[in-house]
């Protein structure tokens, strides 16, 4: 069985899997062998736009390996016979990077957008197109937009390949705080998966496939009190520290004897980016304590 995934052949003593073995395109003296490039980010495939959409008759596809130079996009826009290379048809999207799928492409309209995401990808060495897919795992983000943004500021997050368990990463970050004299041997028998997990959420700090990412300007080795809250947890007590303000802004406008416009908290930026027009006017009319449950209904 082994053999046969591997196409494996014996040359005297020697077992050589072949699997990985391509035979070398023999030149005919005529047509050039196709050379696939290098460090390609993307493969589109794109052609006409279908004349009918009731139409039977395939259309052509041609390669558009992105990123591309002016000319390369000159002869795929001449071959899909389209005078703009953003007027022409992506039927299938491939990427080197799983995070980006073809939900972030929604159109050609993007390929300029697109050509410039992928020649940073292909700028980048081995180790930080990991480390890139793992800041995209992290910050789960679904837009080209976004994932060109983390392009553009991977070097703002901390990347811990070889830490691929949280009860490494607890054991790793101990060892690296503890004093020099410390003998790191005491925590090898040490199972510590929860304390990783707690630590992980006070850093803010995400375990992926390609190993730890700190959240982005954090640092995945700095000193936290045991008792610091998740990350997480202090990002949706900010939220609703920001909803409770607007709510005494509105309170407060409600209150308010000044007709002149002179009260800050009669801005309409107090109150009505929170709230709908339709619950405002709803209230209008209410006691002011009926006003006041009406209005804080409306806001969460």
């Amino acid at each position: 069985m082994q053999q046969k995934n591997d196409n494996g052949v014996f040359e005297g003593r020697h077992y050589i899997p072949t699997v990985h073995y391509e035979l070398p395109v023999v030149y005919d003296g005529v047509t050039l062998p196709e050379e696939e490039p290098e460090n390609a980010a993307f493969l589109l495939k794109v052609g006409a736009y279908l004349k009918s959409a009731f139409s039977d008759e395939d259309p052509a596809l041609h390669d558009l390996c992105l990123p591309a130079d002016s000319d390369e996009l000159f002869n795929v826009t001449d071959k899909c016979g389209e005078p703009e290379i953003n007027l022409c048809f992506c039927y299938e999207f491939y990427s080197s990077i799983p995070q980006i799928t073809s939900d972030m492409f929604d159109s050609m309209e993007e390929i300029d957008e697109l050509n410039t995401f992928a020649q940073r990808i292909a700028a980048m060495s081995e180790s930080e197109q990991t480390k890139f897919k793992a800041v995209l795992n992290a910050e789960d983000t679904a837009t080209l937009k976004g994932a060109l943004d983390i392009a553009q500021n991977l070097c703002r997050y901390e990347f811990a390949a070889e830490l691929d368990t949280a009860d490494a990463f607890f054991k790793n970050y101990v060892a690296k705080n503890a004093d020099t004299r410390f003998d790191n041997r005491w925590l090898g028998g040490l199972f510590a998966r929860n304390e990783g997990e707690r630590l992980l959420g006070s850093l803010g700090a995400t375990l992926t496939d390609y190993g730890v990412v700190s959240a982005r300007n954090g640092q995945l080795f700095e000193s936290v009190p045991y008792d610091e809250p998740e990350a997480k947890e202090l990002k949706r007590q900010a939220m609703t520290e920001e909803k409770l303000d607007v709510i005494s802004r509105c309170f407060a406008a409600e209150r308010c004897s000044a007709t002149d416009g002179s009260c800050p908290n009669r801005s309409p930026k107090a109150c009505m980016p929170m709230t709908s027009a339709t619950a405002m006017t709803a209230t209008a009319s209410a006691p002011l304590s009926q006003r006041s449950e009406s209005t804080t209904a409306a806001l969460f």
